[in-house]
């Protein structure tokens, strides 16, 4: 994202030192980060394990050719990354997986191969060298799948086959009222707005070359622009890459002159705020308005005077809870028990974990949270040992917080695990609550009762 934050700046002609510095600064650090998950047989893995996975693989190309505008990269890496999704073909479209302890990251052999192919051109690959994969595309062109559609669209368009024109056409019958499109699945089986988002993403991608879409994608970008959190995300990591390769695009075709004007801010009828605003202005404008909100809903409104092109906006509510609501969709549970609440100082306190899939489907990238209290501490040669026999994937430490990963949980699985914490420092803590979620689809969180702890003097 950091990558992309900087390619939408220079479309936009923004001067943001303060924001461009701190991108650049984040590039070295993120660029030797993902390089570290290259497999030993090549290819790209979640953990750097062989073997490669081709979806994920591609997804890595891709951030390499965008990180590669603003930062160096090592070619070779990209060429022999080229090299090893090229050889995964199996002669008739497919880019062909063959591990079976790997989860269906991927949404599919369709997805995967339209999207396999679009990074591959995308990245420079020349078409004449995927026309068997480009005409397996074509011959998918009629799917009900909006997210697959646009990558189709994409491909054919960079490819410049003729039949790009159908895919569009296709692909705006799909388009709904809010101006999204809301595909089947992604490469990443995100779900909900995330998923919504990528497929819109890649359908201005799509359209943005043929004037005859302009309508389509002005919906289309107002649907974007609405998903904006008030982080400056668009839901999860690849829904927010999708978002702003398509904003930077729509930016690049549509550059306009800034101009001075207005912004006010309105409950109902009444005036809240207003702060006027100069045509070379690129600062945040923030309006504070608890304070002039009494409790109960409130219909807020947004005007603008003048200022040339529209301006994004977004709207931040804050509060604390030490145990925040459940998101209803959530395919994940999770439990936490200490199995006593106190503890002498030196001494030990088992915690059970439990992380249970709700659903009748696969749940791809699960990740567990733990909250810890502050007066013990995890030991990590037990979770070494722990990863060592695959009881999860891979683990970091957060400050008080246990972070698990699972590459997949089945169906109505369970993962149970039993930690031994070493009781330190005397008092009474209670650690942050834990939440389950897909990896791909953060909103999707469940929450369990942060756990507390007394650990009394020796």
């Amino acid at each position: 994202p950091n990558t992309l934050v900087l390619n939408l700046l220079e479309a936009n002609g923004d001067d943001v030192p303060v924001v461009a510095a701190r991108a650049r600064s984040l590039l070295p650090a993120g660029y030797r980060k993902i390089t570290g998950y290259e497999c030993k047989q090549k290819g790209y893995e979640w953990f750097g394990a062989d073997p490669g996975h081709e979806a994920l693989t591609a997804y890595g190309l891709l951030q390499f050719a965008d990180m590669a505008k603003v930062h160096d990269v090592d070619a070779a890496m990209v060429d022999r990354t080229r090299a090893w999704l090229m050889a995964r073909r199996d002669g008739k479209g497919n880019f062909l997986h063959g591990a079976a302890g790997h989860h269906s990251w991927g949404g599919g052999q369709p997805t995967t191969n339209a999207y396999v192919t679009y990074a591959l051109l995308q990245s420079g690959t020349p078409a004449a060298d995927l026309k068997v994969e480009l005409d397996a595309l074509v011959a998918r062109a009629a799917t009900e799948d909006a997210y697959e559609l646009a990558l189709i669209a994409c491909a054919l368009h960079l490819a410049k086959r003729p039949e790009a024109t159908t895919a569009r056409a296709h692909l705006r019958d799909r388009q709904e009222a809010d101006g999204s499109l809301r595909g089947t699945t992604s490469i990443t089986n995100s779900g909900g707005n995330d998923l919504a988002v990528e497929a819109t993403g890649f359908a201005i991608l799509a359209w943005l070359p043929d004037p005859a879409f302009a309508g389509a994608v002005r919906r289309a970008i107002e649907f974007v622009q609405h998903s904006r959190s008030g982080s400056g995300t668009f839901g999860a990591t690849q829904a927010t890459i999708a978002a702003l390769r398509a904003l930077t695009a729509y930016a690049t075709a549509n550059r306009a002159t800034r101009t001075p004007g207005t912004v006010r801010v309105f409950a109902g009828d009444r005036q809240l705020a207003e702060r006027a605003f100069t045509a070379n202005e690129n600062g945040v404008l923030t309006f504070e308005l608890w304070s002039q909100l009494a409790a109960g809903e409130h219909e807020l409104r947004v005007e603008v005077e003048g200022g040339g092109t529209p301006l994004a906006w977004t709207c931040e509510v804050a509060y604390h809870a030490e145990q925040p609501a459940d998101d209803p969709t959530a395919p994940l549970a999770v439990a936490t028990t200490l199995r006593a609440a106190t503890a002498a100082e030196g001494g030990t306190v088992a915690l059970d974990v439990v992380v249970r899939n709700t659903t009748a489907t696969a749940v791809p990238t699960p990740i567990a949270i733990v909250g810890l209290p502050a007066g013990c501490e995890l030991p990590t040669r037990v979770l070494e040992d722990l990863q060592r026999s695959d009881a999860f994937a891979f683990w970091e430490l957060r400050g008080r917080e246990l972070v698990l990963y699972w590459r997949e949980l089945a169906a109505g699985a369970e993962q149970t695990l039993t930690l031994d914490l070493v009781a330190r420092v005397p008092g009474t803590s209670t650690g942050p609550a834990a939440r389950a979620y897909p990896y791909y689809s953060p909103t999707q969180k469940r929450w369990a009762a942060p756990l507390a702890l007394t650990v009394t003097a020796q």
